[in-house]
């Protein structure tokens, strides 16, 4: 069942996932940067903090360097997954909406997925 004010799917997050690796973290951080200054500055900040007391408890620099690549592509593919969804609910109320203009993937993304679900039905 799902609830009313759930924006995320499985397949959204899926999605998100598939297009993001820890070697393109810095990247799909930059990128999302350009839309969320703000909230990008709090995942990156919040995230050398967590790893920084890690190794100050004395955990081993690839423990460190592991979590911390595992844990910001966690942060980016919710982010991800949650501006498909949302984009996903409003993208029919506005025509050019802002977060379309900003990220012309949202579009792609949310076209095909439609369309794969009537081709599915």
């Amino acid at each position: 069942m799902r609830p009313d004010s759930m924006l995320v799917s499985v397949e959204m997050i899926t999605e998100a996932s598939s297009k993001l690796s820890p070697d393109d973290a810095a990247a799909a951080l930059d990128s999302l940067a350009e839309c969320e200054p703000e909230l990008t500055g709090y995942v990156a900040r919040s995230m050398m903090a967590i790893a920084g007391k890690l190794a100050l408890s004395g955990a081993p620099s690839e423990v460190v360097r592991g979590f911390f690549d595992d844990a910001i592509v966690v942060a980016l593919t919710s982010i991800r997954a949650l501006r498909v969804g949302h984009y996903e609910l409003w993208r029919e109320t506005q025509v050019g909406s802002r977060l379309g203009q900003l990220d012309e993937s949202l579009r792609t993304t949310t076209s095909e997925s439609k369309g794969a679900a009537s081709q599915e039905s």
